[in-house]
């Protein structure tokens, strides 16, 4: 009897264990996890979509690329395009990280027998393989987007699984001279095989044009 006491006991813990994490998440769960992972992911779309990564003004370009400011970018807690796609890997999804990486961000578009869009940025080795430093094109990022503020106390949840779930929230963006505009963004968040919330959408907003 004590056994099967026991037994039960272990069966009832093993289910409860399952179930956490593993059940359809509460509204307030998913947008607070949104609101954190859409902070995370303002640095991200700095230096790729909005302002740039620095470069260094100082240096000759070589074949359209400047080299990236060193010091400016350890400011921001980075030393390569390897660190950021690596901080990336907390923040987005495998299945977006996959998708971005053959974006014209990191890889060349290529058309008829020419290069119609440059990859945006890279890590430059030297001759042995070590790392030499970040090139960075001088037009400038290529999916350009303009400078967002998230207003993340209008997240709401608009549709929900147990692993995926779509949210919407009001952006305030602005474009040089021009006043700010409101617009939304939907975002996307997607609970990957170790039980952790990712984004797996774009976090980056265009000026409105209307």
């Amino acid at each position: 009897m004590k056994k099967l006491l026991a037994l039960c006991l272990l069966l009832s813990l093993a289910l409860s264990l399952c179930g956490c994490g593993g059940g359809e998440p509460t509204d307030g769960e998913l947008t607070d996890t949104a609101a954190a992972l859409i902070e995370k992911s303002r640095v991200v779309n700095r230096l790729f979509f909005e302002e740039g990564i620095p470069v260094d003004e100082t240096a000759a370009p070589e074949n359209n690329y400047r080299p990236a400011d060193k010091a400016a970018l350890r400011e921001l807690g980075f030393g390569s395009v390897s660190d950021i796609l690596g901080y990336m890997e907390s923040v987005w999804s495998a299945s977006y990280m996959t998708r971005f990486r053959k974006s014209a961000v990191l890889a060349p578009v290529v058309g008829d027998n020419a290069i119609e869009t440059y990859a945006y940025c890279f890590d430059k080795t030297n001759k042995d393989g070590s790392f030499d430093c970040v090139m960075v094109y001088a037009g400038g990022p290529n999916l350009k987007t303009d400078h967002a503020e998230y207003l993340t106390d209008t997240l709401t949840v608009t549709e929900k699984t147990k692993d995926r779930a779509r949210l919407s929230l009001q952006v305030s963006v602005s474009k040089e001279d021009l006043p700010p505009k409101q617009t939304a963004l939907s975002v996307t968040l997607v609970r990957e095989q170790d039980g952790v919330w990712r984004l797996d959408s774009n976090t980056a907003v265009a000026y409105p044009t209307r």
